[in-house]
C-alpha cells in the first residue's frame, strides 16, 4: 500500500495534482468501472436502479408529485 501512495504522490508532482484522480478499487468490477468512468467523463449515463424506478402504473392519484 506504501508503494501505491509514493507512485501517486510522483505522479502528482511529474504530471500537476490536478491531473491524477485516486479511485477506490474496492467492491465489484462494474463499480470500480462506474467509478473511473464517472471520473473522466462529466457525460457518462448509469443507469437508475430497476428497483428504484417508478413507472405509472406505480403512482396513486393521492400523490402530490407523480413521476
Amino acid at each position: 500500500m506504501t508503494m501505491i501512495k509514493t507512485a501517486a504522490t510522483v505522479l502528482k508532482e511529474a504530471i500537476g495534482e490536478e491531473n491524477v484522480k485516486e479511485v477506490s478499487i474496492e467492491g465489484s468490477i462494474k463499480d470500480v468501472y462506474n467509478r473511473i468512468r464517472t471520473l473522466i467523463d462529466p457525460f457518462f449515463i448509469r443507469c437508475d436502479d430497476e428497483a428504484m424506478v417508478r413507472v405509472t402504473g406505480d403512482v396513486n392519484e393521492e400523490e402530490d408529485d407523480p413521476i
